[in-house]
């Protein structure tokens, strides 16, 4: 009946939407359950894909219910009402996101956990395939530095009082946007870093641009470093700067 989001503690009036919550809710408490289980295969990816479409009924019930509104006068009454369904749509917008984004950065973990156990030698199978994954790492940077800007893009925040009825689409400065932009930072830094580690295989040998992309992710990896370690109440905070400091010494 309630969510919290961007430090607003929302009201979840109508039926339908308490109980789309209700069942995304559920979905995340089994997709949870089967990620911490170890299960994979089809099993792993039907619970995801569940999760996900949950979300996308919750944002469109959400989307109804504005649309129903578009018509009406503002006034204090449908101004408070189309607050809240800004903030569900926004909280329903970034679960889903969050999700995609945990999964592709796993994704991208997993394969540079596993290619740096694999050994390196003047086999050109061997680099070819690395080459490869070092570019699979990087298309799945590229969709994490998209969804991290759908993130900073996303609507709600703000107080009631200062809603106009027509902020579907605005960015509110808050500490939830401080850290939004803060891991785009983190991504660009990222992704730039994999681009240069392109640039540096022996198939590829543009040591020159790989040298001009390393001191621009070393420069982003500092900027995002301080203003992830601004955000006093991020998620995972410390372990994120913690990852991404062990990355910055790498790339020096």
């Amino acid at each position: 009946s309630r969510i919290v989001f961007r430090e607003n503690n929302i009201v979840v009036e109508t039926k339908e939407l308490r109980m789309a919550l209700l069942k995304v809710q559920n979905l995340k408490m089994e997709w949870e359950e089967e990620k911490s289980g170890g299960g994979g295969g089809g099993s792993n990816d039907a619970k995801f894909m569940a999760l996900l479409n949950g979300y996308d009924d919750t944002i469109s019930l959400t989307n109804q219910e504005l649309k129903q509104l578009a018509p009406l006068k503002s006034g204090p009454a449908v101004n408070a009402k189309k607050f809240q369904l800004v903030n569900i749509l926004g909280y329903a917008k970034y679960q889903k996101l969050k999700l995609v984004m945990e999964r592709n950065e796993d994704m991208a973990n997993g394969i540079l956990k596993k290619q740096s156990g694999r050994s390196t030698g003047k086999n050109n199978k061997k680099k070819e395939m690395t080459l490869k994954h070092l570019e699979e790492v990087a298309h799945l940077y590229d969709a994490l530095l998209q969804d991290a800007r759908a993130v900073a893009a996303l609507p709600g925040g703000g107080s009631v009082d200062d809603f106009d009825g027509n902020a579907t689409l605005s960015t509110v400065e808050d500490e939830f946007l401080l850290e939004a932009n803060a891991n785009i930072l983190r991504l660009r830094s990222l992704r730039c870093y994999y681009l240069a580690k392109m640039h540096a295989s022996p198939l590829v040998s543009k040591y020159s641009q790989a040298v001009a992309l390393l001191n621009q992710a070393e420069s982003l990896a500092h900027e995002a470093l301080e203003e992830i370690g601004a955000c006093d109440q991020m998620e995972r905070g410390e372990e994120i700067l913690g990852s991404l400091q062990s990355v910055a010494d790498e790339m020096k």
